[in-house]
């Protein structure tokens, strides 16, 4: 299939976002959008259903004001959309949202909401690829042509797995004893990281009784390469704030890891002991690279939201 022009550049660009944790919000959540607001979620997720009830005048106006408050608290929101009518992403792609979220079966469905989406904005007076593509894998046939509806629009900013709907489609089970979605979490990884995009989930963790916590999912989930996850609970988000970004001891050892690379370089040698124990070489520079990326990029995303509290003490 042809691959859209300006796919390195656009992507590159979507490598950058910091969404550890994207808050889904509907209409039977047990928290409102103000409690979203100050949820600490780097992203959240509006259902399009959450004001359904409305008429479509009102509708449009609420949609408008809930825009509003989105760009006074520079927030990073996504709406999750079942109906994809050219009426419903009129709605709700207007200047301030970040993009929507939604259910994709094969490559040539993204390319035609794709391309709905750049009329849209062009109409709009709005730059093109401004809306990001936010992917969910639900089907077996989704996660087969994972490969190519990665690559098959620069909007795509990451790639989601849906396990619930997953496993009902397959018809399995879930017993807590073993991943029967290994095969399905692997695949959507490095179709992600060869696409070079984001891929978010979370690591299965045998049951055992539930001895296990939820922050070492998510440190397991990171180390698997996955880089954020869905949540719909308010309780969750410091977990995967915190675990889906490298630790002070992790960016410090990155940093001396560059360090100590540059002067063996320089010695013309390609390997080198690290503490006088751990030896290291060129294969070590990417990992340190990637670290000190992300470590940087979480942290630009924190102070977005620092000027505000400040300001309020």
């Amino acid at each position: 299939m042809t691959i859209v022009s300006g796919f390195e550049d656009f992507h590159l660009d979507r490598l950058k976002a910091v969404r550890r944790s994207k808050l889904e919000i509907g209409t039977s959540s047990e928290f409102t959008f103000e409690d979203a607001i100050v949820s600490g979620a780097d992203t959240i997720v509006l259902c399009d259903s959450y004001n359904q009830t409305s008429t479509s005048v009102n509708q449009k106006t609420e949609v408008l004001e809930l825009v509003e408050v989105i760009k006074s608290k520079n927030l990073d929101v996504l709406i999750r959309l079942s109906d994809l009518s050219d009426k419903s992403l009129e709605l709700w792609l207007i200047r301030g949202i970040s993009g929507v979220a939604i259910e994709v079966e094969d490559a040539n469905e993204v390319v035609d909401i794709s391309n709905r989406i750049s009329k849209i904005e062009i109409s709009k007076d709005i730059p093109q690829s401004t809306f990001e593509l936010d992917l969910v894998f639900g089907t077996a046939s989704s996660i087969i042509d994972c490969f190519d509806i990665a690559r098959s629009s620069s909007r795509i900013a990451s790639l989601n797995l849906d396990e619930p709907k997953l496993y009902k489609e397959l018809g399995i089970p879930f017993t807590g004893e073993e991943d029967a979605l290994a095969f399905s979490r692997g695949r959507l990884i490095v179709a992600a990281r060869a696409a070079k995009i984001q891929s978010h989930g979370l690591a299965f963790i045998k049951d055992h009784e539930n001895r296990w916590s939820f922050d070492e999912q998510v440190a397991l989930s990171r180390k698997m390469g996955f880089s954020g996850a869905y949540c719909k609970s308010l309780h969750q988000i410091p977990y995967l704030n915190k675990g889906f970004a490298p630790s002070e001891s992790e960016y410090e050892r990155a940093l001396n890891v560059i360090r100590t690379m540059e002067e063996a370089f320089e010695m013309g040698l390609g390997a080198v002991t690290l503490g006088g124990s751990e030896m290291i070489d060129i294969a070590m520079v990417r990992h340190a690279e990637n670290t000190i990326f992300r470590h940087t990029a979480v942290q630009a995303k924190e102070a977005q939201f620092r000027p505000t509290e400040e300001s309020n003490d």
